[in-house]
């Protein structure tokens, strides 16, 4: 029994080992997107940081070893299916152009988010880092005016 405690929490160490990168670029991302940096400074804009860091992330989470071949949770599932559903009815919208333009962006930001955050914040450890990320840019955006 001991035996197959220490296997299992070895793993999840390696599965930690090999997020360990994706999960700073995460915090990066954080506050790039939470101070605006693109925004701030034109060379970031420029380069589109925040799309490539997103798209970093993405190829480090899939070619990751332990996310390869999970199953989707039901949010995920849930999640999807929105967004499947929201693609199919884009037709029958009144101005699907506002849809694309609003509704659509803010819908994918938000599940970047999430797939993110379930994939990459396995511990109380990265928890407390992405909240303590998360609080000190929104206290610079309060304090900052």
């Amino acid at each position: 029994m001991r035996r197959l405690i220490w296997r299992e929490t070895s793993g999840r160490e390696a599965g930690e080992r090999e997020t360990h990168f994706a999960f700073i670029l995460f915090l990066i991302y954080l506050a790039s997107f939470f101070l605006r940096l693109p925004a701030r400074i034109p060379a970031l804009g420029f380069i589109r940081f925040d799309f490539l860091l997103v798209g970093t992330i993405t190829f480090f989470v899939l070619s990751n070893q332990s996310t390869k071949g999970s199953r989707l949770d039901d949010a995920s599932k849930f999640l999807l299916a929105i967004f499947i559903y929201s693609i199919i009815t884009l037709p029958l919208v009144e101005w699907p152009g506002s849809v694309v333009n609003n509704g659509m962006v803010a819908f994918i930001k938000g599940a970047i988010f999430y797939f993110f955050t379930v994939n990459l914040v396995t511990n109380e450890h990265r928890l407390r880092w992405v909240l303590g990320v998360f609080v000190g840019c929104n206290l610079i955006r309060v304090l900052e005016p």
